[in-house]
């Protein structure tokens, strides 16, 4: 009996680890939070209206197909189980080797399991995939302000590189073929950019964006409204991208900071630019 129960428990902890393996796999490829005219929902129907609704596609990058029933979407970072995709049609939830699922972040769950109780903001937030324990964030980004019908995406699939699509691929290749797509990326791609701070205001975690165009010594610092540096966030050389940065709430010294408006300011060669945040406790 006692043999039994540890093989058991054997099998268990080798199909967990099997499991988040397999998770590891997982990115949140490309999405579009503001979808005015360019993608329409395929099962939107008259009675719900407006066919373009916003969207995420996860890509699944290992050698093995992947179920994601059962995970949890979030918009917002500090709530980890925000939505759980259903895990009653894994024909439909699962990602096939090297493959693409585009979910619709329309509130419209009714219309199947690929639809999720939550939309976007074309202003800017957070989108999260976390596994099925609720605690394990598998991906995740902070992006900010988006334009209509282009979607944000990683080029190539799945890496670090995240760039403006003006000709979107949902359930696809990330491509840049177009001269639509290469003038779009190139704008967007030349221009220094420190984005509002999400959440704001905040307590305790928020995180910062930033975008530079070529590579250099990159300075992020948190100061109080006397002038004080209160947190050094970054200081290292960056080549050029668009980066996120967390801040928690604590000191240089290790200290928990007060609640109140906080500074933080970006130095990246001869660009610089301070944002202001609120701490809330």
């Amino acid at each position: 009996m006692k043999k039994s129960m540890l093989l058991l428990i054997v099998f268990c902890c080798l199909l967990l680890s099997f499991s988040v393996v397999n998770a590891q796999t997982l990115f949140i490829n490309e999405f579009m939070a503001s979808n005015d005219t360019c993608y329409a929902d395929p099962e939107e129907d008259a009675d719900d209206g407006d066919p373009y609704d916003d969207w995420i596609e996860i890509y699944n990058a290992g050698t093995d197909p992947v179920d994601i029933g059962g995970m949890y979407i979030t918009d917002d970072l500090s709530s980890l189980m925000e939505w759980q995709i259903p895990d009653t049609c894994p024909a439909t939830t699962t990602i096939p080797a090297a493959g693409f699922l585009v979910l619709w972040a329309d509130k419209e769950e009714h219309q199947g399991v690929l639809h999720l109780k939550l939309k976007l903001s074309g202003g800017g937030e957070q989108i999260g995939l976390v596994a099925a324990d609720g605690v394990t964030i598998i991906d995740s980004l902070t992006y900010d302000e988006q334009t209509a019908d282009i979607s944000y995406g990683r080029y190539p699939d799945g890496s670090n590189n995240w760039v403006f699509l003006a000709t979107p691929t949902p359930g696809a290749t990330n491509m840049i073929t177009a001269i639509g797509d290469q003038q779009e990326v190139q704008k967007r791609a030349d221009t220094y950019i420190l984005s509002q701070n999400y959440p704001n205001p905040f307590n305790p975690v928020t995180h910062i964006s930033y975008q530079i165009p070529v590579s250099n010594e990159v300075i992020i610092k948190v100061y109080n409204l006397l002038g004080k540096e209160i947190k050094k966030l970054v200081n290292e050389h960056k080549a050029a991208g668009t980066y996120s940065v967390q801040w928690d709430g604590i000191d240089n010294d290790g200290h928990a900071v007060s609640s109140g408006v906080y500074l933080y300011r970006i130095a990246a060669g001869n660009f610089s630019q301070v944002n202001k945040m609120l701490l809330m406790k």
